[in-house]
């Protein structure tokens, strides 16, 4: 079974999750901005990558933001 949840999280922040067949292999993957991610054992576990790769840019961004402030 598929946690809806964690791949509606993972559209709502832009990326999209997907399954895919390459030279007999299949896998799950996630794009955002023209850039492939993966290969992913489940959809799950492709979703989750993504939420994880949000969340580190959003603290990247705070702590970029919070060290302009202090220039």
């Amino acid at each position: 079974m598929t946690d809806a949840f964690a791949i509606m999280r993972a559209n709502r922040a832009g990326y999209e999750i997907f399954w895919l067949a390459r030279e007999g292999e299949e896998a799950a993957w996630f794009r955002k901005d023209g850039k492939e991610y993966g290969p992913y054992k489940t959809l799950d576990d492709a979703a989750y990558a993504a939420i994880s790769m949000d969340e580190e840019k959003a603290i990247e961004a705070f702590w970029k933001g919070r060290e302009d402030e202090g220039s």
